[in-house]
């Protein structure tokens, strides 16, 4: 409805039909700058996110959902004293929690370089100076702090990791080091959502389970387990989440097939009282549990398929990340000498050999399951958001290929 700039690109932007507004000329010259009238239903910003596709798409997040995220949340209960840190990049989802989380609520923001994000000698030394007091961080970032640099966590009341599964291990050795008042959340949500639908403070009992749970609703959100048909399941049966509610997005930018193929209207399920009846399809399989907590099992659409089995790499993640020393997995397949194998990347400690750690494996999970090869990493890449770049993954080396004898362990490696 509006364009604010500055007098450099004034020029640039004067052919556009909004109103373009020199808000620097016309501070210093004392004007006032009348905007027109916001609406809550109108887009606030258009966020870019390509989900599991690899195709970008413009994500239309509207005012209301921003606010509903921040203000008299059921998740987050800032204090005028708060200082929040902007880790994100503008580009990302959780710079809406952020930032509007520290301007709507009255509380500082501490700006956080991406040099300092990943050095944690300085990150450390960041949030001590500024007396940093809640901040959000991708899983991938936040078990990387825990393994190696717990400390730059310990000056905050309230630490968020989302945009992955939360390692129970790792939440556990964050925990027993925050003081008994902090809290650790796991949040979740995808971009569609307005960063998050989700959100489970987690305690130590929830650390002796093997996967975090992704909690209840946001305030006013509608959580809805369906199957193939659309159809509710019961409590406990695994099925698609479908969100409804104010943190709804506007759609795709443009999209038209793929905003009708994810937004779907399900009048049938909702309540008239609740609002529009659009939800929009995560593609993520979870269960209710017993307290009414929903638990993440995986995307509808992860399962590969690898000589003739269908296959949940998570679940092999998960069960490697149980493993003592293991702070970190990731299972994924690669086309090596014109075969498809199944590789897994660790990062930690583990006092064991890849026989071992194999053998741990076959207790629990059937022979094709069974990765091929491990390739252990001192970290893993990460994207600028900080979540796990899968395509800078390195191909396992040639000693890889081969146990500790030097004998190779399958037909495909032979």
């Amino acid at each position: 409805q509006a364009i604010l700039t500055l007098p450099t690109h004034f020029k640039k932007l004067s052919g556009y039909s909004a109103p373009v507004v020199d808000i620097q000329t016309r501070l210093y010259e004392g004007e006032s700058i009348l905007l027109p009238q916001r609406q809550p239903d109108v887009p606030a910003c258009i966020l870019y996110t390509s989900g599991t596709t690899g195709v970008p798409k413009g994500v239309m997040i509207r005012e209301r959902s921003i606010a509903r995220l921040v203000v008299n949340s059921n998740m987050l209960k800032p204090l005028s004293s708060d200082v929040f840190a902007l880790n994100a990049t503008v580009s990302f989802d959780a710079h809406l929690f952020e930032f509007w989380g520290a301007m709507l609520n009255g509380c500082t923001a501490v700006v956080t370089s991406s040099h300092q994000l990943l050095q944690f000698d300085l990150l450390t030394a960041l949030y001590r100076r500024h007396r940093v007091t809640i901040g959000f961080f991708t899983t991938s970032l936040g078990h990387s702090l825990i393994a190696s640099c717990p400390e730059a966590l310990l000056t905050l009341r309230h630490i968020i990791f989302g945009g992955e599964g939360m390692n129970s291990g790792l939440a556990k050795k964050l925990l027993d080091s925050l003081p008994e008042c902090a809290i650790l959340t796991n949040g979740y949500g995808p971009t569609e959502t307005t960063t998050f639908t989700s959100f489970c403070n987690v305690t130590k009992e929830d650390c002796r389970r093997k996967s975090i749970p992704i909690g209840i609703p946001l305030r006013s959100d509608i959580h809805l387990i369906l199957n193939e048909e659309r159809k509710l399941v019961p409590d406990g049966t695994p099925g698609v989440l479908y969100v409804g509610g104010p943190g709804v997005s506007g759609g795709y930018l443009n999209g038209g097939l793929a905003t009708s193929s994810r937004f779907i209207s399900l009048p049938h399920l909702h309540d008239p009282s609740n609002g529009s009846a659009i939800y929009f399809d995560t593609g993520d399989v979870v269960r209710r549990l017993v307290d009414g907590r929903l638990e993440y099992i995986g995307r509808s659409d992860s399962q590969i398929k690898l000589r003739g089995f269908r296959i949940e790499p998570l679940e092999i993640a998960r069960l490697l990340e149980s493993y003592t020393g293991i702070t970190q997995a990731h299972v994924c397949v690669k086309e090596l000498s014109r075969s498809s194998v199944l590789v897994a990347y660790i990062s930690g400690s583990p006092n064991a050999s890849q026989k071992e750690i194999r053998s741990f494996l076959e207790k629990s999970l059937p022979s094709y399951m069974i990765p091929t090869f491990f390739v252990k990493l001192r970290s893993f890449p990460l994207t600028s958001n900080g979540k796990l770049d899968s395509h800078r993954l390195p191909d396992p080396e040639v000693e890889t290929y081969l146990d500790e004898e030097g004998k190779p362990l399958n037909e495909i490696e032979k």
